[in-house]
Parts: C-alpha cells; sequence; structure tokens
C-alpha cells in the first residue's frame, strides 16, 4: 500500500506538504499546480488514505455500535440488516457488538465504545445491571440509543420501545379464550421469573395479567426454563414433557429461536400444533412456517423501528443536550391455525 512518502516522492514534494493536501488541512496554501501533482500521485500509486489516522484528526470514526443480545433470533437478524442499510446511505457504518445476553460480556464491550472506537451506540436490549456504565458514556457525550421494552424505559436515554409486555397478554388471552386452559411459557429470562416467583417484567408480566383477569392461578411448573437464546428449548420442553406429562396444552414461546426446539420436541412426543397443543410466539419469521401448522404470532414493526432508531441516533448527535424522548410503536396480533383449537 502507497504511504504519504511514496506519494512525496513521485511528486517532488515534501511529505508535510502531502499530508496536508490529502488530510484537507492544507487551506490553500499550496499552489494549485502542487496540488494537482500529488493527487495524480496518489492516485497513480493507489492511496487510500488510513481511517484510523483521519478518525483521530476529526474525533469521529464514522462508525456506529449496534449491541446485540444474540444472532439465534431472527428478529435480532432482521434487525441488523436493516439498520446496516440505514447507517450506509449515511455514509456511516455498523460494527454489530454481541453479548450473547451476557452482562459481563456487555460491559467488555460497552468499553470498546467508551475507547472511542465508534461514534455512538444502538442497543436492541437495555440491561439494567449495566447502567452505571451507559451512564458513564452519557456523561462522555456519546450518544446511545435503546430499542426498549415498554414497562422499563432507560432512564436519561432516548428509548425507541416495543410492546412486549401487551403481546404476552393479549397471546396468552387469545390462547385462554381458545379453549387452551394450561398455557406454559418456554423461554430465558421470562419463563425464569416465574419458575422462581420474582415479578414479572416484559411478556412474563403480560402473561401474568391475562391469567389473572381470567381467574386462573399461574403454575410454576407451567414455566419451561431455557437459555435465553433458545440454543436447548428443544432438550428443556423434551424433559418438561417426561416430567410433567400432559401439563399443558398451549404454550406461549418467548421468541421465534425458540421455535426449532419446539417442532423437534413436539415432533418427538408425537404432539400436534393446533390440535393437541395451541402456540403463539413474539415477533413474526420465517420459523413461524418451519413446521405443517404457521404459528400465531405478536408482529413487531421492525421497519418502522430501525428507523427511528437511526434518526434518534443523528438527533443525538446533533444535539447532544436535548431531553432524552421515547417513541412507541405497537404490534399487531396476527392469527394463524397454531392457536385455533380444532375439536
Amino acid at each position: 500500500m502507497a504511504t504519504l512518502q511514496d506519494i512525496a516522492k513521485r511528486a517532488q514534494v515534501d511529505a508535510s506538504i502531502v499530508s496536508r493536501i490529502l488530510h484537507k488541512r492544507d487551506y490553500g496554501r499550496a499552489s494549485a499546480a502542487t496540488r494537482a501533482k500529488i493527487e495524480a500521485a496518489a492516485k497513480e500509486l493507489g492511496y487510500e488514505p488510513n481511517a484510523s489516522a483521519r478518525s483521530l484528526v476529526k474525533q469521529k470514526t464514522n462508525m456506529v455500535g449496534l449491541l446485540i443480545p444474540d444472532l439465534y433470533e431472527p428478529a435480532f437478524i432482521r434487525y441488523l440488516e436493516i439498520i446496516d442499510a440505514l447507517f450506509e446511505a449515511k455514509g456511516m457504518q455498523v460494527l454489530p457488538l454481541l453479548s450473547r445476553w451476557s452482562s459481563e460480556r456487555e460491559e467488555k464491550l460497552l468499553r470498546v465504545v467508551r475507547q472511542k472506537r465508534v461514534d455512538g451506540l444502538l442497543s436492541l436490549f437495555y440491561n439494567p445491571e449495566n447502567y452505571s456504565s451507559y451512564q458513564e458514556l452519557y456523561r462522555m457525550g456519546v450518544p446511545i440509543i435503546f430499542r426498549n421494552v415498554n414497562d422499563s424505559p432507560a432512564p436519561e436515554f432516548d428509548n425507541v420501545m416495543v410492546d412486549i409486555v401487551e403481546g404476552g397478554y393479549i397471546l396468552t388471552k387469545h390462547l385462554l379464550e381458545n379453549g387452551y386452559s394450561r398455557v406454559a411459557l418456554l423461554g430465558g429470562f421470562a419463563a425464569r421469573e416465574l419458575s422462581e416467583n420474582t415479578p414479572p417484567s416484559g411478556l412474563a408480566k403480560g402473561y401474568v395479567r391475562a391469567h389473572e383477569e381470567a381467574g386462573r392461578t399461574v403454575d410454576s411448573n407451567l414455566a419451561i426454563v431455557c437459555h435465553d437464546d433458545g440454543s436447548d428449548a428443544g432438550d428443556r420442553l423434551i424433559e418438561h414433557l417426561k416430567r410433567y406429562p400432559g401439563c399443558f396444552d398451549g404454550v406461549l414461546v418467548q421468541s421465534n429461536s425458540k421455535l426449532p426446539g419446539l417442532y423437534r420436541a413436539f415432533a418427538t412426543n408425537g404432539i400436534r400444533i393446533g390440535k393437541d397443543v395451541g402456540v403463539a410466539t413474539i415477533t413474526d419469521s420465517e420459523f413461524c412456517h418451519l413446521g405443517e401448522t404457521p404459528i400465531t404470532a405478536w408482529e413487531q414493526p421492525i421497519e418502522k423501528i430501525c428507523t427511528a432508531l437511526v434518526e434518534a441516533f443523528f438527533e443525538r448527535m446533533n444535539n447532544k443536550k436535548s431531553p432524552s424522548r421515547s417513541v412507541f410503536f405497537p404490534s399487531q396480533l396476527i392469527v394463524r391455525k397454531s392457536s385455533s383449537k380444532i375439536r
């Protein structure tokens, strides 16, 4: 790769003049002939400016971090693809930061942001355990935008809210009203909250509310706990069916990443979706159509959410002292045969 010294030698000028010309810091001091000679030499030698060095001068990297909990979930992949395209159109690059649902790993990734390797951060999940680290970034003037659940906005920060609580409520109510009397919850932290009898949040909060309104008790045996990324959902569900045979006739699935495991567990046990057991899930994706019976879903308007996240980022970049604000996007229920009980 050509260096500034190579260009200086080819153009027969001092390297400091080459640096000023190519980094746009000459301010008209060099003659037009010298400028043309340097630019021609740079083109002939295939010179490409060093992005890192340029960012040190401008204090900008033209890169934004995108904190993602996992890539097992199809919705997060959609978020990544859309957000990446939106930033590319603005001349910026997205740096994916994969936390794997780990607070410790997320803290390490936030150090990358603190070291100014990116111009700001978008996060697809708000983790209150790392609030102090987010707050430190806030004090440094680093723009942070959260895609967040509607019952836990991140204080001091801009939030684009999705109605996961309402989704848990609507989907559970839908299953109960369609004749499924024992609705289990298959998930990570949502099911864990139920199994440990801790105050529910997000999806679990809506699930509990639907049961209470229907006059039903939430049984901890209906909580089927798996990893947050859903990688062991099938094994945990098979174990649950062996331990508590026939304990449920409906399942609320926390996210699409758990669906492949559910399909495998049901096939192993000869359980028919929509006939023996009703199924509904948060967010729509191709995973909802892998089996013979398509899955009822609470569909998030992902494109609108992505657009709002990117717009909020640039607004915060341009006005770092303006008050934080939250934007809310409602989802919609898509009813399919998986929740229509066939008698």
